[in-house]
Parts: C-alpha cells; sequence; structure tokens
C-alpha cells in the first residue's frame, strides 16, 4: 500500500507558501530578493482578486485588521521619529504577514487540513535542505570571514539561532495534523518534521531549540500525568513575565550551573546581557515620548551601542519597547493574544498549539523572531484551526 503525503491541493498550498517562507540566504543576494518581493506582490494580488471576485466583497478576519492596525501605528512612529532606516523592512513583512493571513482564510474556503499538511512537507523539505548545507558547507554557504554577521556562519535558512523560525512552524503544523486525523501518512509527516529539526538542532548545539523542545515536551507530559491544561492566557503571559524577569531582573543567573553543564555557557547567554544593559540605559534616557510611542524601526534592528557599533539587542521585549513604545507593545500583545481565541478550549490541538505558542514567545527572549513572518505561523495556524472547527460543527 503507498503512502501520498500530498495531493494537488496540497501542492497549490505548497506554491502559494514559497514566498512567505523565504529561506535566509536569499535575503543576502539583491537577485534572490527582489524575486521573492516580486512574488509575494503577485500573490498579494491574486488574492485580492480571488477574495473580491467572491460576492463582490473581502472578508476581512480580526487578525488581519490588527495586523494592519499595528503596522500604521509603527509607520507613523517612523514618519513622527523621522526614522527610516527600517521601512523596508517594515513594508516587506507587513506585505508577507498579509499573504500569510489571506493563505489561511483562502484555505479555510478549500480544506484547512491541505495548509497545515503543506506547511509540514514544505518547512521539513525546507529544513532538510539547510541541514545538506550544513554538511557540504562547514564553514557556512557565507563563511563569517566574507559576510560579518554577528561571527556566525550563514547556511540557507540563516545563521544557526534562525533555523529555530522554521522548526516550530514545522513542529506546530505536523503535530497539529497528526492530532486532527492520525492515520499512517501524518505520523510518517509529524516523524520527518521531528527528525529533520533534531538533524538541525544537534548539528549545531542550537540552545534555544533544545531548551524549546524540552520545554513542549514537558508541558505536554505535565498535561497528561495532572490531566489539567493551563489556558493561552496563563501560559503567554507566563512567558511574557519570564522574559521581564531574566532581562531586567537577572534571574537566570540562579541556572548558571545548568547553562555551564549542559550548553557550555554562562549566565551571561553569550554576551547578551551586556546588549540588554546598553539597550535598558538607552531606553531609560529616553522622553516620555518616546517610551510611551517608540522611535520607529532601526535598519536591521540594529540600535543598540555597544563594542564600537550597532547591535541588535537579541531580545524581542527591548525591540518592542524601542520600536513602538508602551502603546505599540499594548496592540501587539492584543493581536497575540487575540490569535489564540476558540469557542471550545477542551481540545487537543488548541492545547498543543498553545504550548508551541508559548515555546516560541519564550525563546524570543533571546533572539528576534517576530521580524519574520514565519514566526507568526503556529499563532495563526492556532487562531484559524479555531475557525476550521468551527466550520466542521
Amino acid at each position: 500500500m503507498k503512502i501520498r503525503l500530498f495531493n494537488t491541493y496540497i501542492f497549490n498550498m505548497i506554491i502559494f507558501l514559497i514566498p512567505i517562507f523565504e529561506p535566509k540566504l536569499f535575503t543576502q543576494y539583491s537577485i534572490t530578493q527582489f524575486l521573492y518581493i516580486m512574488m509575494n506582490i503577485v500573490e498579494l494580488l491574486y488574492f485580492l482578486l480571488y477574495f473580491s471576485g467572491r460576492n463582490g466583497k473581502i472578508i476581512v478576519y480580526r487578525p488581519m485588521i490588527i495586523w494592519l492596525v499595528f503596522q500604521g501605528y509603527l509607520f507613523l512612529s517612523m514618519l513622527i521619529n523621522n526614522n527610516f532606516g527600517g521601512v523596508l523592512q517594515w513594508g516587506y513583512l507587513t506585505l508577507m504577514v498579509i499573504n500569510l493571513l489571506f493563505l489561511c482564510e483562502y484555505a479555510l474556503v478549500h480544506d484547512f487540513m491541505d495548509l497545515l499538511k503543506a506547511i509540514a512537507i514544505y518547512g521539513s523539505l525546507l529544513l532538510l535542505i539547510n541541514y545538506i548545507t550544513l554538511l557540504a558547507f562547514e564553514d557556512g554557504v557565507i563563511p563569517p570571514e566574507v559576510y560579518y554577521m554577528q561571527d556566525n556562519a550563514t547556511y540557507f535558512l540563516g545563521i544557526k539561532t534562525a533555523f529555530t523560525t522554521m522548526m516550530f512552524p514545522t513542529i506546530a503544523a505536523s503535530g497539529a495534523v497528526f492530532l486532527m486525523e492520525k492515520n499512517k501518512k501524518n505520523v510518517l509527516m509529524l516523524i520527518i518534521a521531528i527528525v529533520v529539526s533534531i538533524l538541525n538542532m544537534a548539528y549545531k548545539m542550537i540552545s534555544t531549540a533544545i531548551v524549546g523542545c524540552i520545554l513542549i515536551i514537558a508541558m505536554v507530559i505535565i498535561c497528561k500525568i495532572t490531566r489539567r491544561r493551563l489556558s493561552n492566557y496563563v501560559l503567554f503571559t507566563s512567558a511574557i513575565l519570564a522574559q521581564i524577569a531574566i532581562v531586567f531582573f537577572g534571574v537566570q543567573e540562579v541556572f548558571s550551573v545548568f547553562f555551564q553543564l549542559y550548553f557550555h555557557k554562562d549566565a551571561s547567554l553569550s554576551a547578551r546581557t551586556y546588549i540588554w544593559k546598553s539597550a535598558k540605559k538607552m531606553i531609560e534616557s529616553s522622553n516620555i515620548f518616546h517610551i510611551l510611542f517608540g522611535n520607529g524601526i532601526a535598519d536591521q534592528q540594529a540600535f543598540v551601542p555597544y563594542s564600537g557599533g550597532l547591535w541588535q539587542p537579541h531580545n524581542q521585549l527591548l525591540v518592542w519597547i524601542y520600536t513602538g513604545g508602551i502603546i505599540g507593545i499594548i496592540i501587539l500583545l492584543f493581536y497575540i493574544f487575540g490569535l489564540s481565541k476558540w469557542k471550545s478550549k477542551k481540545n487537543k490541538v488548541y492545547y498543543y498549539l498553545s504550548i508551541v505558542c508559548f515555546a516560541v514567545i519564550f525563546l524570543s527572549v533571546t533572539e528576534v523572531y517576530f521580524d519574520t513572518a514565519v514566526c507568526y505561523v503556529p499563532f495563526l495556524i492556532l487562531y484559524f484551526s479555531g475557525k476550521y472547527y468551527e466550520k466542521k460543527v
């Protein structure tokens, strides 16, 4: 008996995913970057024509509205501060997430399961290609001495800490598919996703990915043993409070022995705490207007003066505070928390996806994940899976 992993509809979904799931390596070359921008523009035009042709109107879900409000707010912040260093980055991210939102809505019209399978298959393929580049280019496709990027070599999916941004959407989609339909094809899909993720993670010993996987497994086991499930509000709030505790109060010092023993790193988290200290001083010296409304988006989010240059803060919360201020954070959190609303929360899929989203928020304590469209995939899967179940009832 043959096991077919995908059909024509899944293949079509993969075609839609290609412009959105852009490998980081391609952002380093102007020709490939231009090609992906054009593909995203074409995809947006297709969706606008498709949805406007259905009864003459476009149905806009709440995540789309809040996303446009948030991105509009950031543009206004850039305008007021006359800070347009990151305007191209802002525009490209806005475009890609809009396409992702339209794709989820498009999938609801056809079959949302096909989109989940497409994400699992295409994400696994990209992770496999990345692992091949790890084996073929020991010093990176772009070695550190050729292209300076935080002293890290660049592979197909970027520097090693960027691999995680593809792992979690792939694990989220494959796990959701398995929980929705438990059959041989979906078991195989989940196994492949896990194996290619482990291969990438283990080869480069990616601490954030390892911690994320431990968190997901631990939460699932605790849920099984206690038969109790924390609400996503509790999970997401806990992740944000953990970030505050680590960045502003240095609680990771308590686990310094653990970091040294298992990851061979000290409590500075590869010197990130020194960068955070500089970023906090910069934010604390800002006037009340910038604290409330932000400074706009810096080029590549590099705004922290450190070691003779400008650095990315390596923390999502600090980026949000700098770019959008307190008001921007409130809008974005409203967006993220709003994606997790289901009519029925007594569902394994709901809880599993909530745990993955919790891990993404928690791990952004050491990386800036939310500047990549793929990072929003687990949250959108969570929201639109709820809509999918509502349609089935």
